[in-house]
């Protein structure tokens, strides 16, 4: 019986079109109008307590397993894509704009024109346009700006950002996670699967962009039934000017149910601007091959234990397997559970153990925006580990805000995933949802304000019945391009060894 939602007819075909049902936009209205409670923070995950490092003389060994699997065909490539390149350049459209005229981030962007790969054609475009390339003058920059950003120039504002050429030789972003696929994720013949999450308007150009390259690419765009209502000031259901229901993207929570419907064994997922070249690239490529090493290791563990512990729930089995869960998979055992009888045990420890796993590699904290490891109270009681971001957290809770700011890492979204549980099958990744891990934002709609939701995100609650084990990894493998200055960092303009 809806609490929240009465649907007209045209609500009631609008919803039926995207495959959302009324109980859910019923479910969706009710989150928007309650609210979520903060995460409760235990303490930051940290060296040692949650974060593990890659023992040297072990090193070898992960490389085997990762070969080994890569030959036999098991691992493929996810990479979220969908991003415009619009937000690279916020900076330069209010300069456009007429916003702004100086600004420190200007200077740094037009001294360092010459550097950008895209500089050839963008001075051949403001040649052919009767534009000094050169100039100083702010008008003339403004010019510059356009030709770069415009249609009636490079036109790359209005390309996703993979699309946007970021190193030498005008290769893109997607051209660089195609050449590290083909070296992390190929099998025995060469064949490298990378899927792809795009925006539908731009999946065509990036098609055409892929269409000679060495990998079998895929490709899926987020579901309509993924998208998510809105509410007004007064908590109903957002409605635009002509009367009908505003449906949001769900964020990139939405993408569980583009991997969930891939065909896939071991699944490396990477953020599309996360490329670099020279040895921070070689620096990536053995990140992903040693943390793909970690997850075969501790699923074929995780595995054979559930084969023993469902034939066998004898005391000594029940407390080695208990030992593993705790040690080798990060799960803190609940207190009702470990009082419990063999049975009960038996059966929560099983449940565990055929969940799917994630490998999450984890930088040292210098100042950059994004998720942290942290040890989290669970339904049950128990401590599992999760990626937290900021927004989940209850500021105002000093003891909360001061288990915030401890956190020693981030998280650079460089995971690998065992998707398939000990009988070879593989479950459905919704099941493991934390669905009241949403995001509540502020936004505006045609001049009006509302609460937005969005579902949990992809490596936060979307992930949150996962298995997770955190890996310390190098701070050289962490290089988005968030903004065009990015484009100038010495990891995506050279080839020598990082400081």
């Amino acid at each position: 019986m809806a609490l929240y939602f009465d649907p007209t007819p045209t609500d009631r075909e609008q919803l039926v079109a995207r495959g959302i049902t009324e109980d859910e936009a019923d479910r969706q209205l009710g989150c928007l109008r309650r609210g979520f409670a903060p995460v409760p923070l235990v303490r930051p995950a940290t060296l040692g307590d949650g974060i593990e490092v890659v023992v040297a003389h072990r090193a070898d060994r992960l490389i085997e397993r990762w070969s080994k699997a890569a030959r036999e065909g098991r691992l493929s490539r996810f990479v979220p894509a969908s991003g415009a390149a619009s937000r690279m350049f916020n900076l330069l459209e209010q300069f456009r704009a007429d916003e702004i005229d100086r600004d420190p981030g200007l200077d740094q962007f037009f001294d360092g024109r010459r550097d950008f790969a895209f500089a050839d054609s963008w001075e051949a475009a403001c040649r052919e346009a009767g534009v000094d390339f050169h100039s100083t003058a702010v008008a003339e920059r403004r010019r510059l700006v356009d030709i770069l950003l415009g249609d009636e120039g490079l036109g790359l504002a209005r390309l996703p950002k993979g699309l946007v050429p970021f190193h030498g030789d005008g290769v893109t972003a997607f051209c660089e996670q195609a050449a590290e696929a083909s070296e992390v994720v190929a099998d025995h013949e060469g064949r490298a699967r990378v899927h792809f999450t795009v925006s539908p308007e731009h999946r065509s150009l990036i098609e055409a962009h892929l269409a000679d390259s060495p990998i079998e690419a895929s490709y899926s765009e987020q579901l309509p039934a993924t998208d998510m209502l809105a509410v007004d000031e007064d908590g109903q259901p957002f409605r635009d000017d002509s009367g009908r229901l505003l449906f949001r993207p769900g964020g990139h929570g939405a993408l569980i149910q583009n991997l969930d419907l891939l065909d896939a064994d071991i699944v490396l997922i990477k953020n599309i601007d996360n490329v670099a070249t020279g040895t921070w690239r070689e620096a990536a490529l053995l990140a992903d091959r040693q943390l793909t090493g970690i997850l075969l290791q501790r699923q074929d563990m995780a595995h054979r234990w559930w084969k023993r512990l469902r034939d066998e729930a004898d005391e000594v089995t029940l407390n080695e397997v208990a030992l593993f869960v705790r040690s080798g998979l990060h799960h803190g055992i609940p207190e009702p559970v470990l009082s419990a009888g063999p049975a009960r045990r038996q059966e929560w420890l099983l449940g565990v153990l055929a969940r799917p796993i994630r490998v999450c590699g984890m930088v040292r904290n210098e100042g950059e925006p994004g998720g942290g490891p942290f040890w989290v109270r669970d339904d049950e009681g128990g401590e599992t580990l999760q990626i937290v971001e900021s927004s989940q957290i209850d500021h105002s809770d000093a003891a909360q805000e001061e288990q915030f700011r401890g956190a020693t890492h981030f998280n650079p979204v460089q995971l690998v995933c065992g998707l398939r549980n000990p009988q070879g099958t593989r479950p459905s990744l919704e099941d493991f949802v934390d669905d009241h891990a949403c995001f509540i934002s502020s936004k505006s709609y045609q001049g009006r304000s509302l609460r937005a939701l969005e579902r949990p995100g992809l490596w936060n609650g979307a992930m949150a019945g996962w298995s997770t084990i955190f890996v310390e990894v190098p701070l050289e493998t962490f290089n988005p391009v968030k903004t065009v200055l990015d484009l100038l960092r010495t990891p995506h303009r050279a080839t020598e060894s990082p400081a």
